[in-house]
Parts: C-alpha cells; structure tokens; sequence
C-alpha cells in the first residue's frame, strides 16, 4: 500500500485558500456592516457623508470580486484531489491548514466583534448593533460548521455539503453585489460622480486663488487668466470631461460667482465647507446642469482694513 505524502502543491493550495477565505469573510461582513449604516443612518455617525460610504462599499465590493473566484477555484482543486485520493484527507498538514483556516477566522470574528461591543458601548443605536452581531454570528456559524465538518470527514461519505455550501456563497455574494450596485449605482453613474467631484475641487482651488488674490491686490482679479499667469491655479484649469472653462464672473468690489456645468447631484452631507477667506463658508450643493456658486470675501478673517480707512 502506498503512502500518501504531503506536496508542495498541497501547502501552497491550502494557503491561498486561507488568504481567500480572509479575504473575502473580512469583505462580505464589512460590507454588509456598511450596508446596515447607509439603510440605518445615526446621528452620531454625521461625520461619515454618503460619499464616503459609497467608496467603502466600492472597495469592498472589489476585494469580493476578485477574491470568491480564487477561493471557489482553489477550494473546487482542493475537492478534486481529495476525491482522487482520499487518503490525503488523513494527512497531517492537511488538518493543521484547516486548524489555521479556523484560527485565522477566529481571529478576524473576534476583532468584529471587540469593534462592534466598542461602537455600541459608545452609543451606537441597538438595531444597528443586533444586526451587526447577527451578520458576525452568521459568518461564524457557516465558516465553522463548514470546516469543522471537512476536519471529520474521511473521504468515502460522497456528501454534497461542499457544493452546497459553494451554492450558498455563490447567492448570498450575488445578493450582496446586487445590494451594492443599487446603493452606489453602475459604474457610468460612479465616474459622473467622480467627475463632478473633481469640478468641485477645480472650483474650491479657484476661489482660494480668488482670496488669495485679493488679500494681496485688495481688488478681484479681472479674469482667470491673470490667476493662470501668476500661477495660483494651474494652466488652462477647465471641465474634466468637455474641456469648458470655468465661468468666473466679478458681482461686487468682493463678491464674485462661479459656474459649473454638473452631470448628478450632490451630496447633502458634504456640499458644505469651511473653506478660506469667505462668508459663511463654501456650499457647493450642486444639482444636474449649469450651478452658480456665488462667494463673499471675508476681509475680517483676512485681516484687511475697512475701504473707508484705506481711503482716510
């Protein structure tokens, strides 16, 4: 009777199974957590903008992509070569890797769960936490059944659990990439957004240079071109997408007004900004098409003196 015998190849598919597994455990329940903030807002979660959560779920979504075909193929090679040879269910290193694959996923389960009890102990609302824990118990409850089950197994029972369970990932990664989707939007949507975030940057970099302008001029520039000549924006600042310029429109001795055309609409949670050297900070609340924003120099956070006695 031949011996079985441990192979390289048997170590390195048990290993990137375990880097898989991580993967992706640490991506569904993260992202179900996001899911669970954006569906239940708290007020003492304001600081956290939509904008942000979407870029969360984005990253998530990503790792899950590309991380469940790794560990579906690699978990389907590792099945393939136990039914060849089913004594390589008795090898050693075969049940320490799985002893691993527990312990790994002990480890990320129980720095969720330290996290959750640290956010609800600092006021997160009930639901948000039983629902968290349900997600943690859940994952748990799948990951260890399932590898508790494959550490007894002995190669002759034929059970379909395996592919069953692959089933049930396969739906719930599927359920939860629709979810993501329907939150954030496609991907068209994701770059307009992107976009229209970077608008808002080229706006934000014009007005500082509008300010910056007139704490040293004591008068608005004429245009943007003398902004692009002295360098405090750089040259030929335009729309992203169509190449437009920036409409820059002189209202007042110190306010002025600039348009932008937008391709969605903002965020409520971070159209506002405290920014530099105006009135009652920036609101760059914007909505689909053309969007003014008009701006007040602030001269008392400039520390310019009143015209009236620069004119005395």
């Amino acid at each position: 009777m031949s011996t079985i015998k441990t192979t390289p190849r048997d170590v390195f598919l048990h290993a990137l199974m375990i880097v898989s597994l991580a993967i992706l455990m640490v991506s569904i329940t993260s992202i179900l957590f996001s899911f669970i903030e954006f569906w239940i807002p708290d007020a003492i979660d304001s600081w956290r903008s939509t904008s942000g959560i979407h870029g969360e779920i984005r990253g998530f979504m990503s790792a899950i992509i590309i991380s469940l075909p790794v560990f579906l193929g690699i978990s389907k090679l590792i099945e393939g070569d136990l039914s060849k040879n089913p004594a390589k269910h008795k090898l050693g290193i075969r049940k320490w890797l799985l002893y691993i694959t527990l312990f790994v996923a002990s480890i990320i389960l129980i720095i969720d769960g330290i996290v959750l009890v640290q956010a609800f102990l600092a006021g997160e609302l009930t639901l948000r936490f039983f629902l968290k824990i349900l997600t943690v118990l859940v994952a748990a409850g799948g990951v260890f059944s399932f590898y508790l089950w494959a550490l007894k197994r002995t190669g002759k029972d034929g059970s379909p659990y395996p592919k069953q369970a692959a089933i049930a990932l396969i739906v719930v990664v599927v359920a939860v990439i629709v979810s993501g989707f329907m939150i954030i939007g496609p991907p068209s949507e994701q770059r307009n957004i992107r976009l229209d975030e970077e608008r808002v940057q080229d706006l934000s970099s014009i007005q500082y240079a509008v300010v910056d302008y007139y704490s040293e001029n004591k008068e608005l520039p004429a245009s943007l071109d003398i902004l692009e000549d002295q360098g405090r924006v750089y040259e030929g600042i335009k729309d992203p997408e169509t190449g437009a310029v920036y409409t820059y429109t002189i209202t007042g001795d110190m306010t002025f007004e600039l348009c932008a055309t937008f391709s969605t609409e903002s965020d409520e949670d971070s159209s506002i900004r405290s920014e530099y050297g105006v009135k009652g900070g920036s609101s760059w609340k914007y909505t689909t098409g053309e969007n003014c924003f008009e701006r007040t120099i602030d001269p008392e956070e400039l520390q310019i003196p009143d015209r009236a006695i620069l004119n005395f």
